[in-house]
């Protein structure tokens, strides 16, 4: 019995060391800052296997967006965008939490007390990603805006 508790005591100590924070240039200058914490807001791409022209869009123009117009959110952990294969194992974990089948694009704003408000953009980026990308853009905005403040 005491053999299986220091067991499963060192496995959790070796899973926690595994998710403290990782700066670069501590031990290998080509290492990646992994956060810890969860950004303040998401946005957060959801798609299969199989993508169409539009599906491709939607990840090109909201990843630019984010990563063009929320440079300092995104340095201070503010505002993150993840793209989530829905067909894998961790992807499909996320989706059946945010109840996602299909491609999809929301925009998750994460509460102090651990609460989240999810925003389904999904509709209007099929809409307008591929044909009309700045109103696409534009609506994308308002609503990291509006989940930001």
């Amino acid at each position: 019995m005491k053999t299986l508790l220091t067991i499963l005591m060192l496995a959790a100590m070796l899973v926690s060391c595994g998710t403290e924070e990782k700066k670069a240039g501590t031990t290998d200058d080509a290492e990646l800052t992994v956060q810890t914490t969860q950004p303040q807001v998401e946005v957060m791409y959801f798609h299969g296997k199989q993508r169409c022209m539009t599906c491709k869009a939607i990840e090109k123009v909201a990843s630019e967006t984010v990563a063009g117009n929320y440079a300092p959110q995104i340095a201070d952990g503010k505002i993150r965008f993840t793209v989530i294969d829905i067909d894998s194992q961790e992807g499909e974990a996320i989706a059946d939490k945010y109840r996602i089948a299909r491609s999809s694009l929301l925009v998750v704003k994460r509460k102090s007390d651990g609460s989240e408000s999810v925003e389904n953009m999904t509709d209007k980026a099929f809409a307008n990603a591929r044909n009309n990308p700045d109103a696409f853009i534009t609506m994308l905005c308002e609503v990291i805006n509006r989940q930001l403040n």
